[in-house]
């Protein structure tokens, strides 16, 4: 079949042969596999035969997606906008991204992929010839994390649906593995309803009766969901006598993310609702305040890895004592995740896309600059109005520096709101080049997408600094010693 001519010009399904080539003995049994670009599911159905535990994929086209679902997990269909928390269980992320597109692709599947993770990527050998911001982080992650070998001209062989001459490389990438404080060691109840005398909640942070419910709810949930299963098999077993008729029956959906779901499993449906019953249990306990990415890739990896962790009230008592004497960790977790992403933008950074002198690779500046800012422009009474936002990738990092800095300077409050730096700091401002001063810092925004901070509190400035050089092993000096080198200035 010609494919040329069916589909877009990114679609070549990958040879066994050109797959096993990637792979070079690649252990699978028991992975965790994620295939952003699965097509026709060429990449799922090897990692399924070598012993995958469990295929992840995204496929952006429409009919070759659907067939996917018979095949392996569908978490999206576009896969840049897949995020950490979406894929927190797996171990490989194996690729035949498009082609149009490569260094983007793999760029993501690098950001999103956890700790300790393995990539391997088809990419053609000649992106690597240019020179461009994207490629060239790409070279140095390859560089630092891993190895790009080539391959030749592995799409000309006999076996390809689709053929070109355009030499290949795979990329074989690996996640450094940090110690992350989970879920794993404690000790969880095994029964399924768990605790039947907690008390009665009075003092507590939650009424114990709602709690009590929501846990009857889920295990009804599920209870329910075997037995339409089971009467759904039955009627389909039925169904197959005649051949003419085309109705089946299943449990079908949308998960948290808008994704759909066919022909839905009960491993599957029971993941689903606990997401979303972990969700609840956050909101009554109002802990949105601490809900940052950290936190929700922390519980998406332990409800995908956990084998069947009932959900009753004694393991909801155990997980929530874990983050509340861990906050402080998550926080700090965010502190370094928003140094890392500060000092990318430093112009002493080779990757850097535009680089900026405020930002620094060893210590963030008084005022440094981040990007990602949206706007929407619209006119009343003749006049301009200017609605600010960032893209989900920044929003998401900026939020969680913004969220862990409160904690750190002890400024929390009572109100549970999960956006807190669209809420308090983005709504505020009004317009271009602008500063608008808030409790430790001012910021204004400039028409080309960037915004600019500025610590205006030494304290505070410094004490972001101290957590994330006390991750990293450094020593950056006192207060004292950052004042007399000039590193702080005073605000005009």
């Amino acid at each position: 079949m010609d494919y040329q001519n069916i589909f877009n010009r990114d679609f070549f399904p990958t040879p066994r042969e050109v797959i096993e080539m990637m792979m070079q003995g690649e252990p699978l049994t028991d992975a965790v596999v994620l295939e952003p670009s699965a097509g026709r599911g060429d990449i799922v159905r090897y990692c399924k035969e070598q012993g995958a535990r469990c295929v992840k994929a995204c496929e952006i086209n429409d009919t070759l997606r659907a067939a996917l679902y018979n095949e392996c997990y569908v978490v999206a269909a576009d896969f840049l906008t897949v995020s950490r928390e979406q894929v927190a269980d797996v171990t490989h992320i194996i690729m035949n991204p498009p082609f149009s597109d490569v260094a983007r692709h793999i760029l993501h599947a690098w950001d999103i992929a956890p700790d300790g993770c393995t990539i391997i990527a088809l990419c053609p050998s000649s992106r690597f010839l240019y020179s461009y911001s994207e490629i060239e982080k790409l070279g140095e992650i390859v560089e630092l994390y891993g190895a790009r070998e080539e391959l030749g001209n592995v799409f000309n062989i006999e076996s390809a649906d689709r053929r070109t001459n355009a030499n290949i490389s795979v990329i074989r990438l690996y996640k450094p593995s940090e110690k992350s404080e989970d879920f794993e060691d404690l000790q969880f109840d095994e029964t399924p309803e768990g605790w039947e005398d907690m008390g009665t909640g009075e003092a507590g942070l939650i009424k114990y009766d709602a709690m009590r419910d929501m846990v009857k709810r889920y295990n009804s949930a599920l209870a329910q969901f075997d037995a339409v299963q089971a009467a759904s098999e039955r009627i389909n077993e039925d169904i197959r006598t005649f051949s003419a008729c085309r109705i089946s029956f299943g449990a079908h959906g949308k998960d948290r993310n808008g994704n759909q779901f066919a022909n839905l499993t009960r491993e599957r449906f029971r993941k689903e609702l606990q997401h979303a019953a972990w969700g609840n249990v956050f909101r009554l306990l109002k802990m949105e305040r601490y809900t940052t990415s950290v936190l929700k890739e922390k519980l998406a990896r332990f409800v995908e890895t956990s084998e069947a962790k009932p959900f009753n009230l004694r393991n909801i008592y155990l997980v929530v004592s874990a983050v509340v004497q861990n906050i402080g960790n998550i926080m700090e977790e965010c502190v370094v995740k928003a140094f890392d992403t500060i000092c990318s933008l430093s112009a002493d950074n080779s990757t850097a896309g535009e680089k900026w002198k405020t930002n620094s690779n060893y210590m963030v500046n008084q005022k440094f600059i981040v990007d990602g800012l949206q706007t929407e422009v619209e006119t009343y009474g003749g006049h301009l109005h200017y609605t600010f936002y960032c893209d989900e990738t920044r929003r998401s990092q900026i939020n969680d520096f913004y969220k862990a800095m409160l904690f750190l300077c002890g400024k929390i409050d009572d109100e549970n709101i999960y956006d807190r730096f669209k809420e308090d700091v983005v709504k505020q401002c009004k317009d271009f080049g602008v500063w608008y001063q808030f409790d430790w810092f001012r910021v204004k925004f400039f028409k080309k997408g960037t915004m600019h901070f500025e610590f205006t509190d030494i304290n505070v400035w410094y004490r972001f600094n101290q957590t994330a050089a006390r991750h990293k092993g450094w020593s950056i000096g006192s207060v004292s010693q950052c004042k007399a080198r000039k590193v702080w200035r005073d605000i005009k």
